[in-house]
């Protein structure tokens, strides 16, 4: 069954990867951009006037905390992405300092079950270099790739967020991001 048709009016297009910024309709169908221009349309779509509303692709929030497991009171994946998406969010990476630390797959996998149980974002989880977040031991770094990747994630990043002391030397560590052809 076909989904609604909606036209947005006299809306501000920003499209960073096509140079375009202007205004236009956009008419979506089916939850998909099928027409932008001065004169794009459809007799059956519902109207909705676009006069100072941006319209672009949706934003990627790459450090986020989304708090679960173990701080659900302060936020869980739900009310973190809900409140991404309200924001035009489509994807965060929730960081690994959680309770327990994203340092195995299995915690990997209970953020990313959250996340398609609220289905309002992707949501890519970020996993710890070390175990506990310690700067000692290395995360079984294998096997968060394989819970990402087993199931077709585009992109995985591990990365450890904190500044090491050694030597009285600040080392800093970057976040690496990998994306499989």
């Amino acid at each position: 069954m076909a989904g609604p048709e909606l036209l947005f009016r006299g809306a501000r297009v920003v499209d960073p990867a096509l140079g375009r910024d202007e205004v236009a309709d956009v008419l979506v169908r089916d939850g998909v951009v099928a027409e932008v221009g001065t004169e794009a349309g459809s007799s059956s779509a519902e109207v909705i006037d676009g006069d100072g509303l941006v319209l672009s692709p949706g934003l990627v929030d790459l450090h986020t905390h989304l708090r679960e497991p173990g701080f659900e009171h302060k936020e869980t994946v739900e009310t973190g992405t809900r409140a991404a998406a309200a924001g035009g969010y489509t994807a965060v990476a929730p960081m690994a300092n959680t309770d327990p630390v994203a340092d195995d797959a299995s915690v990997i996998a209970e953020v990313r079950a959250a996340a398609a149980r609220a289905d309002l974002a992707d949501v890519f989880p970020v996993g710890a270099i070390t175990q506990g977040l310690e700067g000692e031991a290395l995360a079984e770094i294998g096997a968060i790739w394989r819970e990402k990747m087993g199931r077709n994630y585009p992109a995985m990043a591990v990365v450890e967020v904190k500044a090491l002391i050694e030597d009285q030397a600040l080392i800093e560590i970057e976040t690496t991001a990998v994306v499989p052809r």
